[in-house]
């Protein structure tokens, strides 16, 4: 700021007040800039952030579908497995009438 003893003039003293002012608004937009630099490039940062994050869970739930559908393929080779078993099981079927006994059924 000028001292008052070297402005000679109002229109001098206006002039000086107007760089003034215009050195401080440009401070403050010069302030505004860098913060709003500042944002979007931790915006930017945020979203990289974002992406991998998605891509991990993305992954995880593959490995889980991948872990489930071996287990589904295990769990079907075992159903395959019991009922085989079960088709070589011969059950008996006892004929109550030879026996003498109709009243028998099941």
């Amino acid at each position: 700021m000028a001292d008052n003893r070297d402005i000679k003039t109002t229109t001098e003293a206006s002039r000086l007040g107007k760089m003034e002012t215009q050195e401080n608004h440009r401070a403050i937009l010069a302030m505004y800039e860098e913060q709003t630099n500042a944002i979007v490039a931790k915006h930017d940062k945020e979203i990289e952030v974002n992406r991998i994050e998605a891509k991990l869970n993305l992954l995880d739930e593959l490995i889980e579908l991948s872990n489930l559908k071996s287990e589904k393929e295990k769990l079907e080779a075992d159903l395959k497995l019991a009922q085989a078993k079960v088709a070589e099981v011969k059950v008996p079927n006892i004929d109550w009438f030879k026996l003498g006994e109709p009243k028998i059924y099941y």
